[in-house]
């Protein structure tokens, strides 16, 4: 799989919604929120509170995310 280009943006149980591609680790978010997150391949859920990325899920739910620099990918569209 090519972190840049996911495989599928199909919904699934997961993610109701359609997903957009992934950002790069450089482009932050405009929205507060829970996003997925890539880190050395592997996708985390973090908390994006508009000056860092937080863990999410859990064990370490609300640390702050040692590495900063993620890749990351939101909903097509706003939540309602």
């Amino acid at each position: 799989m090519n972190p840049t280009k996911p495989d599928s943006h199909a919904a699934d149980a997961s993610h109701p919604k359609t997903l957009t591609d992934w950002y790069p680790a450089d482009v932050k978010p405009v929205r507060e929120g829970v996003y997925d997150t890539l880190m050395s391949g592997a996708v985390a859920q973090c908390l994006w509170n508009g000056d860092g990325w937080y863990y999410a899920r859990g064990l370490f739910k609300g640390a702050y995310a040692l590495l900063q620099d993620r890749q990351w990918r939101g909903l097509t569209e706003q939540s309602k």
